[in-house]
């Protein structure tokens, strides 16, 4: 199995795995109603360990950046606000500006409870500027019908030279990047399209 195939198979477990908790979640709040709630934000952080290292690629010659970094995130939901970590590895063709930028993370909230944590992947353009897209787990929240639910999220960022990272997701001056938390479900019998 390639890397990039563990990748995907390691997404598609977790949104499994996340859609299998927050069933349980609903259930156990007596409400399995379908919500899904529009959300914009921002981000910005700092790398706390990354190391760089260069190569000769096939096609050209690659910058390969692996590291962890913390900072902060603002939202209109609060349950993607605090503090934000993660974990991640970049690679990017220097000459042609295109790569890859992906890795894990999670959010502490502003009041110190455990809030959003997930996995995102981007596609680099630009040699800096990443269009990516996150899924993650996020707890219940404080209003009512708030039940734990999967964050949705497309998101565009760009990394300076000192490999601070700074992004934004939602519509938060980009309409084209939407960004949702669904929970729930439809429950009973399926519609029956079946004339026979």
């Amino acid at each position: 199995m390639t890397g990039r195939t563990r990748w995907f198979a390691a997404l598609a477990g977790l949104a499994l795995a996340v859609g299998v908790a927050v069933g349980g979640v609903a259930a156990a709040s007596g409400d399995e109603r379908p919500r899904t709630e529009a959300i914009t934000g921002t981000f910005q952080a700092s790398p706390a360990n990354a190391k760089t290292r260069t190569c000769q690629g096939q096609d050209g010659a690659y910058l390969q950046i692996r590291g962890k970094w913390t900072g902060t995130i603002t939202s209109t939901d609060p349950r993607l606000t605090g503090t934000l970590k993660f974990t991640a590895r970049a690679l990017v063709n220097t000459t042609t500006g295109l790569g890859t930028f992906r890795g894990v993370f999670r959010v502490r909230q502003a009041n110190g409870t455990p809030g959003a944590r997930g996995q995102f992947a981007t596609v680099v353009t630009g040699g800096n500027l990443n269009h990516g897209f996150a899924i993650a787990k996020v707890p219940r929240g404080p209003s009512p019908g708030e039940g734990a639910g999967i964050a949705h999220t497309n998101f565009e960022s760009t990394v300076d030279q000192a490999l601070n990272v700074t992004g934004r997701f939602g519509d938060v001056g980009q309409a084209r990047d939407p960004a949702v938390i669904q929970s729930g479900s439809c429950v009973g019998r399926d519609n029956d399209d079946d004339d026979d």
